[in-house]
């Protein structure tokens, strides 16, 4: 057989093995959603989480796809990404450590509260309820609360007041008032 010159070369052939690691371009990290996309991502830590996500997120997708990065850089993106997870948890921290400072001094307010001696001539059950203070229960109620003008509070309770006992609002301001 003879074969003829004449043909015309057929393209060439492609390799269906690994993809050749220089043809994927690195991407750059994604950017995180604009402060318009939801109230919370005002907030500093918010914007630090997902700052840390799309780090992460960068990372993971250049190891997952193989694509070559300079070892420094890949160790700063790593370093940076652990940075912003220690100050996260260093938040978290120190919001827990808050909570337990507050639930404490409740508690040894509390505890003060009932080792007080009861004031003489003024037991709950023989009073108004309505004039009684509602945070120790032995004095007399003589503190408006602003802004729910509640008159809940003796002038002692109400100086450790940051609520209202009756509805819990915020106390902004008191007023001390007398009965006639």
């Amino acid at each position: 057989m003879v074969r003829s010159r004449d043909r015309t070369p057929s393209p060439p052939r492609r390799r269906w093995g690994r993809a050749s690691r220089t043809s994927l371009p690195a991407s750059p990290p994604p950017s995180p959603p604009s402060p318009a996309a939801s109230s919370e991502s005002s907030s500093p830590e918010r914007n630090e989480q997902v700052q840390a996500a799309g780090q992460q997120q960068h990372i993971s997708s250049l190891l997952l796809n193989h694509v070559p990065m300079d070892r420094n850089a890949l160790r700063a993106q790593m370093q940076n990404t652990l940075e912003l997870y220690q100050i996260t948890i260093s938040q978290t921290t120190d919001r827990m450590m808050d909570i337990i400072r507050r639930s404490t001094s409740e508690r040894n307010y509390q505890l003060f509260l009932s080792q007080l001696p009861p004031v003489q001539g003024a037991a709950p059950e023989n009073t108004r309820r309505s004039v009684t203070c509602r945070v120790c229960y032995s004095r007399a109620a003589c503190m408006l609360l602003l802004p729910c003008r509640h008159i809940c509070a003796c002038k002692s309770c109400e100086v450790i007041l940051t609520h209202c006992p009756i509805c819990d609002s915020t106390k902004a301001n008191a007023v001390e008032v007398g009965f006639i």
